[in-house]
């Protein structure tokens, strides 16, 4: 028995560079983008608030708490930005968050420091 390849369908060779292109264009979503050591800090700053928080409502930037960084030595990063705690209730209460992170290689984001003042 023998198999005609000559009905057999084929791509266009104009097909495969883009096939490749899309291919490698999906690959290329999944590494970028990746979040600054500030940006890290400021994420894991407004873990911590909302678990502080206890589900109370609060505003927080976390664009301006990022940009606040700077580096407090030892792989520490400090941050400080305006903080709304109870935002839209009666107690509502602006503040100033500071909050200490250590960011190490390989490992998660640790608070080491938060506090609100007055």
């Amino acid at each position: 028995m023998t198999t005609d390849f000559s009905r057999a369908r084929t791509a266009p060779c104009g097909a495969f560079p883009a096939l490749a292109a899309l291919l490698a264009g999906g690959l290329l979503v999944g590494c970028g983008g990746a979040d600054s050591p500030a940006e890290i800090a400021a994420q894991a700053c407004d873990a911590q608030v909302r678990t502080q928080s206890g589900g109370n409502p609060y505003q927080l930037d976390l664009a301006a708490l990022a940009a606040s960084a700077t580096d407090a030595g030892d792989g520490l990063q400090l941050l400080t930005a305006p903080v709304v705690v109870n935002a839209g209730l009666a107690t509502e209460s602006p503040q100033t968050l500071e909050c200490t992170v250590r960011i190490a290689d390989g490992a998660a984001p640790e608070v080491t420091h938060l506090r609100f003042i007055w």
